[in-house]
Formats: C-alpha cells, structure tokens, sequence
C-alpha cells in the first residue's frame, strides 16, 4: 500500500512538473538571481554576469531578448491554461441548464370524417424533459421528398401545440415544457408548404399526397420525416429525428394520407438520421 502511495504520489510530481516547467524555471531563476543579491551581495554570478554584458553588448542584447522571449512563452502559457479553464468552467455552466427531451409516443389522428376539424390529419406527441432546464419554442417539422425536378410541395414547420385545453403561449411561437412536468402531450397538423401559396398557407399532407400521384404520372414513392425541433435556456436550437414514411401510389384507388403509409420506421440509427437529412435537402 505504501509503494503505492509512493508511486502515485511521485506520478503527480512528475507530471506537475511537465505541466508546469517553464513557471518553475522562472521561480528558480528568480529565487537565485535573489540569494546571491541578498546574502552575498551579487558576488556569486549577479556581478560576474553584469560586467561581462557591459563589455559584450551584442551577445547581452541576444540573450536579453532570449530572456524576453521566455516572459512572452511564460505569458502565453498562463493564458491559455485560463482559456481551457475558462471553457471547461462554461460546459459545466451549460450542463446546469440543459433540457434532455424525448418523445415517449407519436399517433396520427384521422380527422377526415370530422367535419368540424379543417385538417385532415394531425401528428399527437407525448413529451418528456428529463433535464434541468426548460425547452421552449417546441415546432414539428415535416419533411417530404419525391422523385422530380420541380418539387411544388416542400418542407414545413408548425408550432406544436398542448392539447389540453387554455391558450397559454405566444402565437407563432412553439410550446414549452419544463423538467417538472411529468408527460405532456402535443398535438400539430400533418401540413407541408405549397410553393405556389404563401408559407403562411399550408396545404394538408393528404392533399399535397393525392396531388404529387395524380400530377406527376411517374412518380409512384413520397417519403416523408417527421423531426423535432426545440430550444434549450441559451437559444440553441436542438433536433430529434422522429418517423419517416414512404407512400406508395395507389393508382387512383383510394384517397391516401399519411397513415396510408406502406412503410413508417422510426428513426433509431445515424444512418436512418443520415436519410432524414437527404429528404430535408
């Protein structure tokens, strides 16, 4: 046990010093330059050193700027050592105040047998903050892909919004929610951009669905992605890929929407989240 400590205890001494030599040089210098002055009045080097400067001006200069040099590398070294302590000190600010969200549960809802509802389909979320700091500005976005050159019906975002009842956010800005909250459920309709309207103006995604199969006679596949955006305490937007869907044309036999899926998968890997990113492109 005590071998041990002796080593340990030379391991930090041994790596004290490599961090720190260049400080140490300097304090040994300093504490010499001081003995000789103090206890035997210059005599040791102090002198002998001044004398020979004054009679090798061009070597003195060298070796003063030499000197010079080594206060500059002494400087630069304290410096950068407050940078790393400085940033280290910032991400264990930043970890104090870091939401962890994540979505328990995804559920498309079918309103197209409801008339009092003006979309057809809405995405319903549930919702969790496992950190220690509140998200805010919560939007869904939905992505959608399909194989042409001019793609009318593009990418959009849409705040979510609780479903509970109350009107308690901004509107046009996403939700929050807060790491003392338990689950919260979420609710934004299923809605792409037409880029024929304004992006004020979205268009369902059934709608623009049945549009790309009838329009487009080539085009038999539509992929769409489902991601989570949101905002941390600093204002960093944060995302979380969700579903992707793939569409298949029906020729024409049925209304298809985004339930109609042939295909839904959840985005789990990086190389699912690399997929989302090329439907985003």
């Amino acid at each position: 046990m005590d071998g041990d400590s002796s080593d340990s205890l030379r391991s930090k001494v041994w790596s004290f010093i490599k961090t720190r030599w260049v400080e140490l040089l300097g304090i040994i210098f300093l504490a010499a330059v001081t003995i000789d002055l103090s206890i035997y009045a210059g005599e040791q080097f102090v002198n002998s050193v001044t004398s020979w400067a004054s009679t090798n001006d061009g070597l003195a200069s060298i070796i003063l700027s030499a000197g010079l040099l080594f206060a500059y590398l002494l400087q630069f070294r304290t410096q950068d050592r407050q940078r790393v302590l400085m940033n280290q000190q910032k991400q264990i600010m930043d970890a104090r105040y870091t939401p962890l969200v994540g979505v328990t549960q995804q559920t498309l809802e079918d309103h197209s047998s409801n008339p009092e509802i003006s979309e057809t389909e809405s995405l319903q979320l549930t919702i969790v903050n496992r950190g220690n700091s509140l998200a805010t500005d919560l939007q869904l976005h939905f992505l959608i892909s399909y194989d042409t050159d001019n793609q009318r019906y593009t990418n959009h975002s849409r705040p979510l919004r609780r479903t509970e009842d109350g009107v308690w956010w901004s509107s046009g800005s996403g939700g929050s929610i807060s790491p003392e909250e338990d689950e919260v459920e979420f609710s934004v309709p299923a809605e792409v951009t037409d880029i024929e309207h304004s992006q004020d103006e979205p268009i369902d995604i059934a709608d623009a669905i049945n549009d790309i199969f009838v329009s487009e006679g080539d085009i038999d596949e539509i992929e769409i992605a489902t991601q989570l955006r949101y905002k941390d305490a600093k204002g960093n937007q944060k995302e979380i890929d969700l579903s992707i869907y793939t569409i298949k044309s029906s020729n024409g036999d049925a209304n298809l929407k985004l339930s109609s899926a042939a295909n839904e998968r959840a985005v789990r890997k990086s190389k699912e989240s690399d997929k989302v990113g090329a439907i985003k492109a």
